[in-house]
């Protein structure tokens, strides 16, 4: 009995380095399975997907660096990355909507870090492999890009309600990327207000009878209604905060807090603003 034991974990031993194209791949497969159904903690079997991720990129790079056609192994290899990177959304979407303390937020920052590096791993691999596997690694950077903008989100939801920055090299990153969207949203709310106001204006220049004056309708002055002056204040507020936000990156050490602040300022007026809009007949 204790040669079969000694036997079968030298086995489950040898598997951890072999590679789709090995007998003992599926023990490896089987192995990792084992480690996750044994596991109850969350963050723990997070984690774990994180690390069965990567070892599916790792993976890849052994296989396109060898001289033999190991296609269908690779394109299997980055089929399994893809599935590692639906699991590891699930597990994220139940982790966050369990528990939000100092834990799931360290959780959080070591799956971002861990994310973004699997991206870079990816590039790389681009720009050496075949034409097949590029397509194929282009679908697996995407699912992994949109699970790392979930990821960032819940930090920075963390971090604007708490308006305290942990230090990792993504904060920066995350912030900018969060100013861009609101930047993104305000231009949409401001064409739609433009929209608006033209739109009031054409209404009241209708009402006119233009052969009681000798002005141009262009020149007839318009008395816009107190909701889009209201309106056009909150737009005017709110992009000013925006040019300061985005100057503040220029600063040689930017104060995270405060930027944390202004953004949880800006998505406020956003959402202020949009509803104002919408009452605008």
């Amino acid at each position: 009995m204790l040669v079969f034991i000694i036997f079968g974990f030298g086995i489950v031993k040898a598997s951890q380095s072999a590679l789709p194209n090995n007998l003992l791949y599926p023990v490896k497969l089987a192995t990792e399975k084992i480690q996750l159904d044994s596991q109850k903690d969350e963050t723990a079997k997070l984690n774990l997907r994180v690390k069965f991720a990567q070892n599916r990129i790792n993976e890849v790079k052994i296989l396109e660096s060898q001289e033999v056609d190991n296609l269908e192994h690779i394109k299997n290899t980055i089929l399994k990355y893809q599935d590692e990177i639906n699991n590891i959304e699930r597990e994220l979407d139940n982790l966050v909507a369990k528990n939000k303390d100092e834990n799931t937020l360290e959780s959080l920052i070591v799956l971002e870090n861990e994310l973004n590096n699997s991206l870079k791993e990816i590039e790389n691999l681009t720009s050496s492999s075949s034409l097949e596997t590029i397509n194929l690694l282009n679908y697996a950077k995407e699912s992994a890009s949109s699970t790392l903008s979930n990821v960032s989100t819940n930090i920075l939801e963390y971090e604007k309600l708490t308006l305290k920055v942990n230090n990792d090299p993504l904060a920066d990153m995350r912030i900018k990327e969060a100013y861009g969207a609101n930047q993104k949203k305000f231009d949409e709310l401001n064409r739609v207000l433009e929209e608006k106001i033209s739109l009031n204006k054409k209404q009241q220049l209708s009402k006119i009878q233009y052969q009681t004056t000798t002005l141009a309708p262009e020149k007839i002055p318009v008395d816009l209604p107190k909701e889009i002056l209201d309106a056009i204040a909150l737009k005017d507020k709110t992009q000013k905060e925006l040019e300061n936000l985005k100057s503040s990156f220029n600063f040689v050490k930017p104060n995270y807090s405060l930027q944390l602040e202004s953004l949880r300022n800006i998505e406020n007026s956003l959402k202020e603003l949009e509803s104002k809009i919408s009452e605008i007949k």
